[in-house]
């Protein structure tokens, strides 16, 4: 699910919203700034817990990602991203918070293919 619209409009209030109706439904939610979760990304790398970090994300039945598109990726982040997204695909759910419409997202990511994905 995307969220998005201009600063001010609640969109992350809505995402918080449908977080808590979750946990009263007792599935394990994490929320996340984008940025914030790409460092844990890279936390990961440098330290060799990385596939266990992308583990963990998996176990969540909901993953909000908020401030999508504030600064552009780096090709590392892009295929973190990418990986987050894989290993959830189909099994759990993503709201994902942004000032951004879609159709902006492929010059966010920088790389088209992986956009598209």
């Amino acid at each position: 699910m995307t969220v998005t619209s201009a600063t001010g409009c609640g969109k992350t209030y809505l995402a918080c919203v449908l977080a808590r109706q979750a946990c009263e439904q007792h599935h394990r939610v994490r929320c996340f700034r984008l940025g914030q979760l790409l460092n844990k990304m890279n936390i990961g790398h440098v330290y060799g817990s990385y596939q266990k970090k992308l583990a963990q994300l998996a176990k969540n039945k909901l993953l909000i990602l908020d401030e999508w598109g504030m600064e552009k990726l780096s090709a590392r982040q892009v295929d973190d991203l990418f990986d987050v997204m894989k290993e959830r695909y189909k099994k759990t759910s993503i709201i994902i918070v942004s000032q951004f419409p879609v159709t902006e997202w492929c010059k966010l990511i920088g790389n088209p293919t992986v956009a598209d994905a």
